[in-house]
């Protein structure tokens, strides 16, 4: 058993989003889906099924339950997903979609007529001169411009060039007139320019130019180098290939050893140097000391003597 959804067209789900648990009936625009796929079988919406049902046909009844006339006896295909929804199908009232009696294609006008709704509603399409009436010829209907269209084979006959417009660019220049597209080349005004337009297309003379004779010895020639080149990094690659990696961290390391020991004597001296620069600075450094200490002492000392006797004078009386 699976689920009918009565509801407007606007509010079935996408395509990705129906359930293939369910028929949806579109109402307004009596449309019915299976699943993702559109219901084009014959299908009835009655108050109930007929006593001489139509094998195979599908019958919605004004209940919202769906059943089917399969193998001589009735089946029950589907129950409604809400029993409010079952009152558009009273609203719609009986509705037949097989007429075949009535089904006709007009050759002479090009007219396919195809009954629709119980005879109240004919579908009627008038199809294009061009379009050939085969097996492949079909009929959509387009929900989001709501209307119908046919498609096939076409006649072999001139384009329809009309709506067409040409264009142009840096290099051609495009123009349709009469059912015909021209295209014409355009060439640059250079005096170098050896493009020229001729009877037969384009032409580029090089007479002027370096002769075969001219290429045929460069050829010679390159091919001579390449072959020397190709000698050449042949030996160079299997010289590497065949001996140890002429450097490598041992032979850098070899080499600052050497170049050390090539200095070892400026080296010595240099450290000799700078172990006596630092003794002299030291020195210095003692002296300096000594002097300041010396002197801060003796001012001290002789301003104390001028503090004390700068007291005395004035309290002659007071130790200090």
């Amino acid at each position: 058993m699976k689920t009918l959804r009565i509801c407007l067209f606007s509010e079935i789900p996408t395509v990705l989003e129906r359930s293939s648990e369910y028929y949806y009936f579109a109402f307004d625009k009596l449309l019915l889906f299976r699943g993702q796929n559109p219901y084009y079988d014959p299908f009835v919406i009655c108050e109930s099924i007929p006593d001489d049902p139509i094998p195979n046909c599908l019958y919605i009844l004004f209940d919202g339950s769906v059943k089917a006339y399969v193998d001589y006896s009735v089946v029950d295909v589907a129950e409604v997903e809400d029993s409010s929804q079952a009152e558009y199908l009273s609203a719609i009232g009986s509705t037949y979609y097989t007429m075949s009696d009535r089904r006709y294609l007009d050759q002479q006008f090009r007219t396919l007529h195809l009954p629709y709704n119980n005879g109240t509603y004919d579908l009627t399409v008038a199809m294009a001169n061009d379009i050939l009436i085969n097996e492949k010829c079909i009929i959509r209907y387009d929900p989001e411009k709501e209307r119908w269209y046919m498609e096939g084979d076409h006649a072999p006959r001139p384009p329809r060039i009309y709506p067409l417009t040409g264009s142009e660019t840096d290099s051609v220049l495009t123009e349709v007139e009469k059912h015909c597209i021209h295209t014409n080349i355009k060439l640059a005004n250079k005096e170098d320019n050896i493009l020229q337009i001729i009877s037969s297309g384009l032409y580029a003379s090089v007479s002027d130019k370096a002769s075969s004779e001219d290429y045929e010895a460069l050829a010679l020639e390159y091919a001579s180098y390449k072959a020397k080149t190709d000698t050449l990094l042949a030996a160079i690659e299997t010289l590497l290939t065949e001996q140890e990696a002429l450097v490598t961290e041992d032979s850098i390391m070899e080499m600052i050893l050497v170049a050390l020991e090539d200095y070892s004597d400026d080296i010595a001296a240099m450290v000799e140097l700078y172990n006596s620069v630092g003794k002299e600075l030291e020195s210095i450094s003692d002296q300096s000391i000594a002097y300041t200490d010396a002197v801060f002492a003796g001012t001290q000392a002789e301003i104390e003597d001028i503090i004390a006797e700068t007291f005395s004078e004035i309290y002659p009386f007071e130790t200090f």
